[in-house]
């Protein structure tokens, strides 16, 4: 299963990111920002998207939700 991260604390990220491999899954990338997010779901397709509310930006968390609802 490939996973997205999206969190602008990257030490969270990192520790996720590196938890998440030791239970076999495979990490897309760790991006910042809803800009960056979208950029990374169009070219990786990830199966499963972990995103923090406060994100870098003038975009949210929430708002990520939302596109993957509705576009992804």
């Amino acid at each position: 299963m490939k996973v997205l991260i999206v969190e602008d604390e990257l030490l969270i990220a990192e520790d996720i990111r590196m938890q998440l491999i030791n239970l076999g899954y495979e990490v897309t990338g760790m991006v910042v920002s809803y800009n960056a997010a979208v950029t990374s779901i169009m070219q990786d397709l990830p199966d499963l998207v972990l995103v923090d509310i406060n994100i870098d930006g003038s975009r949210d968390g929430i708002e990520l939700g939302d596109f993957l609802k509705n576009e992804a």
